[in-house]
């Protein structure tokens, strides 16, 4: 029993300290792309607090998944914060622009790191699987982080250099192989 409640402790922890960096994160902008509801927390559980249409812009104060694998953003509303499903919205740059990324905001924590491919994984423009591929990559290739994102679905992209930029790719073909991760 001990060592069951040492093991949920240590994976709670372990979850906040993962976590903290990615609602932190700011700078961008949501915009409903639907009638959508605000609710007081990341997840269908919490109370509504308001109903907004369609093209209603916010500004991003940071993004979170919920049991489902749903991503939530975080957006300033009335002076508070309410939570809006990126099923029902995407982020933009903080000059307006929606772009037509579904990523939630990148961050740069743990520069620096090795990603390797885990198997045959194709490179990106961008944190998305709606990205133009701009190459692919043998199971084995090995890669500097330079950032990371997280996408509509709650899976982590990251930023890497690739010949004289960085392309993205996904954690679901490639692993952090130094430290905690990217």
């Amino acid at each position: 029993m001990k060592r069951i409640f040492c093991l949920a402790l240590l994976a709670v922890l372990a979850t906040a300290m993962f976590a903290a960096p990615a609602l932190a994160a700011t700078g961008y902008t949501v915009k409903a792309t639907a009638s959508v509801n605000l609710r007081k927390g990341p997840g269908l559980g919490y109370d509504v607090i308001a109903s907004v249409q369609k093209g209603k812009t916010f500004s991003g104060k940071g993004s979170s998944v919920d049991s489902r694998g749903v991503r939530w953003y975080k957006v300033s509303y009335n002076g508070g914060t309410a939570w809006i499903s990126s099923k029902y919205s995407k982020i933009g740059t903080s000059g307006g622009s929606s772009g037509g990324s579904t990523a939630g905001p990148e961050t740069s924590d743990n520069e620096g790191k090795t990603v390797v491919a885990t198997a045959s994984v194709n490179l990106r423009k961008g944190p998305s699987l709606n990205s133009e591929k701009v190459s692919s990559a043998s199971k084995g290739k090995t890669f500097t982080c330079k950032g990371t994102s997280t996408d509509s679905r709650g899976v982590k992209w990251y930023k890497v250099t690739y010949g004289s930029g960085t392309a993205w790719i996904s954690s679901k073909y490639s692993k952090i192989t130094d430290g905690l991760g990217c």
